[in-house]
């Protein structure tokens, strides 16, 4: 899963490198798409986080538990859920607007 979000977060990187330009409107659509670049660079970091730390918790040599790996992949964990919800209600934003809807629907 890891390696997997690596590759989103060059995608998502070089996405938020042509829609997070200097003088966005965050108010207009394309404002709303570097939000939700910008969400997808947060989950990625995140789930590389929540996984290479799990990871470390999970292939360690001992029979104790590591409790911190598992204290920092559930942050993280909770990081990248956050992350996707702030992608989702600027993707809501943007396709629910007014003038993005057809008219009487």
């Amino acid at each position: 899963q890891a390696t997997a979000q690596i590759a989103a977060l060059a995608s998502n990187i070089a996405d938020s490198a042509k829609t997070c330009i200097k003088g966005t409107n965050f108010l207009e659509t394309s404002g709303k798409v570097c939000v939700v670049n910008l969400a997808g660079i947060a989950y990625s970091v995140s789930t590389i986080a929540a996984s290479l730390s799990m990871a470390a918790g999970n292939c360690a040599t001992t029979l104790m538990p590591n409790y911190l790996a598992m204290c920092v992949g559930g942050a993280a964990g909770v990081a990248a859920s956050l992350s996707q919800f702030a992608g989702a209600a600027a993707l809501t934003s943007a396709a629910c607007a007014p003038e993005q809807l057809a008219p009487g629907a």
